[in-house]
């Protein structure tokens, strides 16, 4: 019996896989290709080398001019298969509405992987590979060191929120400014996590918001929003999960699209929480099960006040009638 690699990396050219080699082989079940002149026939190859991939990995390299071509011919043999892009953090942030428009819901922004010596926790594309697989229902703790004791919290009403912020904040200790500088974002992006699940999850029948933002209430009948954070020393994960799942995926990157190039960001405008809430952290993810549940959840790592790169990745998850 065959046994077929179940990830798939397709890579712009050897400079591209020396960059990405040493995550790549830490990965198991990884097939590595490099596209090669003519590039068409080169993917088509490496396609039929891999026939049932759990996702793809693909080089942000092949865009802006080669990527329509590149992810059309993916989908002639994998229609449904969601495709990871990688793109190296010294690398011009790949524009967003191209990836709105080829259906890419998954960036991974990482730097040079480390040395051999450098071996503290997972790296970026470690850590997104894992939230695609088997990892996927715990992406706080697979953003953490092993054994870091989770918090958990199901909010009871609105008032719940600045209580749980405050604990957020006692549980980031330390005396340092890059300290500080974790708590003042990890509360700014709690307040806008929960605020999200409590103002703009709510919809009625016809889609239209139940209530306003910042508005006061208690949790409606069976209605849940929990909270959980983890802090392991350097990395900071938090998630919000709500039980209406009424975002749609398109929804999350189109914001991002619209807000991330212009200047200013008007506080009325529609969807600007979750543009400010990948503004602040690391890394994004969303999982959306329609009329369900959505969970939002990110990961924040200690830095110098003021270091906020501009290069962020995103996950977007959802079943496939939300797409």
């Amino acid at each position: 019996m065959t046994t077929y690699p179940t990830i798939l990396a397709i890579l712009r050219d050897d400079a591209d896989r020396y960059l990405w080699q040493r995550d790549l082989a830490s990965i198991p079940g990884t097939l590595t290709a490099v596209a090669r002149a003519p590039l068409t026939a080169s993917i088509r190859e490496a396609c039929e080398a891999v026939p049932h991939p759990r996702f793809i990995l693909l080089s942000a390299r092949f865009y802006p001019n080669e990527a329509s071509d590149v992810i059309e011919t993916i989908r002639e043999y994998h229609a449904a298969v969601e495709i990871l892009l990688v793109s190296p953090a010294d690398d011009p942030f790949p524009a967003v509405a191209p990836l709105f428009r080829d259906g890419i819901r998954n960036l991974v922004v990482a730097p040079v992987p480390p040395g051999e010596g450098d071996g503290r926790r997972e790296s970026p594309l470690r850590i997104a590979v894992a939230s695609l697989g088997d990892n996927a229902g715990d992406r706080v703790s697979t953003c953490l060191m092993p054994g870091t004791a989770i918090h958990e919290f199901a909010l009871s009403s609105s008032d719940d929120k600045e209580a749980l912020i405050a604990r957020l904040e006692r549980t980031v200790n330390g005396t340092t400014a890059e300290a500080e500088f974790l708590r003042q974002r990890a509360a700014l992006v709690a307040d806008e996590m929960i605020e999200n699940s409590l103002s703009g999850a709510p919809r009625d029948s016809g889609g239209g918001r139940l209530f306003h933002k910042g508005e006061s209430r208690s949790m409606l009948p069976g209605e849940k929003i929990a909270f959980r954070f983890g802090f392991d020393g350097e990395t900071l994960a938090m998630e919000v999960a709500d039980g209406w799942g009424s975002l749609r995926p398109e929804e999350v990157i189109e914001h991002f699209s619209r807000n991330r190039d212009r200047e200013g960001l008007p506080p009325t405008d529609g969807g600007l929480g979750l543009f400010l809430i990948w503004r602040f952290i690391d890394h994004l993810h969303v999982s959306i099960t329609p009329g369900q549940e959505t969970v939002v959840s990110g990961h924040v790592k200690l830095a110098p006040p003021g270091d906020l790169p501009d290069a962020k990745g995103f996950h977007i998850t959802a079943w496939r009638d939300c797409a």
